[in-house]
């Protein structure tokens, strides 16, 4: 996807952000009719738990990095549109399955951290965020942590993809904390 994103265009400010809502339209366009659509997300108006939505569909587990971990594409995903319709959608179950985490004995992931912001129990967002900050952090542009879990590596982002996303959220931490 990053490749059809970055031929689609990177020049607007959010092209994540509108590449999804594009995708979106012509999803909502072909299958739905062209429903009438309330968005939720990606938008300035509302907040929204993506990752508790994620959970609560069954998508996702909670994971020591803080973030969502899925039992099909690891830590290697994000959600990126929430929007209310109404149109008829046929009901699916998804079969309850235990969360990655729960087999993975090492948790390399906890290791990889260079300021034990990861834990088994919880992850320190502080710490991490100092670090992310300090000058010439190795956190700065990629996760340590986050490339070290081992569940389904074959779903990594590539490193520029992962090098844009981390330099957007350490642009938007030095807005935020005034650095």
């Amino acid at each position: 996807m990053w490749q059809t994103l970055k031929a689609h265009g990177m020049d607007s400010a959010n092209p994540i952000d509108r590449y999804s809502i594009f995708l979106t339209q012509q999803f909502i366009s072909t299958y739905l009719d062209n429903a009438a659509v309330l968005w939720l997300y990606p938008t300035l108006q509302y907040v929204v738990p993506l990752q508790q939505l994620g959970e609560f569909s069954g998508w996702s587990f909670p994971s020591p990095l803080g973030s969502g971990i899925s039992s099909e594409y690891g830590v290697w995903f994000a959600y990126r549109a929430a929007f209310l319709i109404n149109a008829e959608l046929p009901l699916t179950f998804s079969t309850s399955a235990p969360s990655p985490c729960n087999n993975c004995f090492k948790k390399p992931c906890v290791s990889a951290c260079p300021v034990n912001a990861v834990q088994v129990e919880s992850f320190a967002l502080e710490p991490c965020i100092d670090h992310r900050l300090s000058l010439d952090s190795p956190c700065a542009d990629r996760c340590p942590a986050r490339l070290a879990c081992p569940i389904h590596p074959e779903h990594r982002y590539t490193l520029e993809q992962i090098q844009y996303h981390y330099r957007c959220s350490l642009a938007a931490l030095h807005d935020w904390y005034g650095h």
